[in-house]
């Protein structure tokens, strides 16, 4: 016996094939997967205050912290944030450059993985 299609026969064939990924579209477990996919490809976001004034604190004093600072202020986001491009000039240029930072190597100097937190913490828009 040999299966003849009918019109009908191809309608509802086509109606399985598109019913599927709709159904999938609104199912909850489907939709949780795409959020955990999603979440795991985002970066995670970077603050100024749990990621980049620690690294502030330990490289930039005391030159430019309160107390015993005596150069421009860098110890505020609003201070860090308008001067981030000469910050970043600056702890990137060769030791021995006149305008290198931490000043004459007081303090040790920002290491690649800091710098490209800094980086990529303008990138992401420089959140406090």
């Amino acid at each position: 016996m040999k299966y003849k299609q009918t019109p009908f026969s191809k309608l509802l064939l086509l109606f399985l094939i598109l019913s599927v990924p709709i159904t999938l579209q609104f199912c909850k477990s489907s939709q949780t997967a795409q959020r955990i996919y999603e979440d795991k490809r985002a970066e995670p976001k970077i603050s100024y205050s749990e990621s980049i004034l620690p690294i502030m604190k330990v490289k930039c004093t005391p030159c430019h912290f309160p107390d015993r600072g005596m150069k421009k202020m860098l110890n505020t986001y609003e201070a860090t944030r308008k001067n981030i491009e000469d910050i970043l000039y600056r702890v990137q240029l060769p030791v021995n450059h006149k305008d290198y930072m931490p000043f004459k190597s007081k303090r040790e100097p920002l290491t690649e993985a800091e710098i490209n937190l800094i980086k990529n913490w303008v990138a992401q828009g420089m959140l406090e």
